[in-house]
């Protein structure tokens, strides 16, 4: 009988993915998030990817004023 192992929701997200969303709340962008965490504005982009594909959820919108996060994204920053 094969056992069926339940993963806890965000089990699978790093430290430096969890850096580079607080990073984009607090900077507006990912261009100044880049730029605070020293690495290009791509990688950022590439985390935010990966941590909304483990969250299953949108955790940032584009608004006028830059980045803002979800309601979604404000409970893992919590």
């Amino acid at each position: 009988m094969k056992r069926k192992t339940l993963r806890a929701p965000l089990a699978g997200i790093t430290l430096k993915q969890l850096r580079a969303l607080a990073a984009v709340v607090e900077e507006g962008s990912n261009v100044a998030a880049a730029a605070r965490l020293n690495v290009t504005p791509p990688a950022i982009a590439l985390q935010l990817k990966i941590i909304e594909e483990e969250a299953g959820l949108p955790l940032l919108e584009r608004t006028p004023d830059g980045l803002k996060p979800t309601a979604a994204g404000d409970e893992v920053l919590a």
